[in-house]
């Protein structure tokens, strides 16, 4: 599938989702800027976000994200019921449409996150967020 398609359900998945944090910041999608699935290096991921050199970078699963993010949204009854929804859709829609899903968070206290995958040419698209974490 081409990036077009893919964009254009990613922001339909994400219209009016926010990620559960302090600041519940809105999911935006994001291409990245390398060609051909290149490996993101920290130095790159770093220059790309603005962060400075020594920002600590954390990765994890796209499942271990997941039930993070589950975890935090059924704190928040019904309403979070429906965000836990709709992430998880989100989320199922980045594993069945894209290769090598990864979670990169970057920063501390304002922690940026990326999830982020190959299309079947080799373009790397996903979503990105802020997390505030006190």
């Amino acid at each position: 599938m081409s990036l077009d398609p893919i964009t254009a359900q990613l922001n339909r998945l994400i219209e009016g989702l926010c990620f559960p944090s302090e600041t519940d910041m809105p999911w935006q999608v994001v291409v990245w800027p390398a060609t051909s699935g290149a490996e993101i290096t920290d130095a790159a991921l770093r220059r790309y976000l603005a962060q400075p050199d020594d920002a600590p970078i954390g990765r994890s699963s796209l499942g271990d994200f997941a039930a993070q993010v589950n975890r935090r949204c059924r704190g928040y009854g019904a309403a979070g019921e429906a965000s836990a929804q709709q992430h998880q859709q989100l989320f199922q829609y980045l594993e069945a449409q894209l290769s090598a899903v990864r979670v990169l968070r970057v920063g501390q206290v304002t922690v940026e996150v990326l999830v982020l995958g190959c299309t079947e040419i080799g373009e790397m698209v996903g979503v990105r967020t802020q997390s505030v974490e006190t």
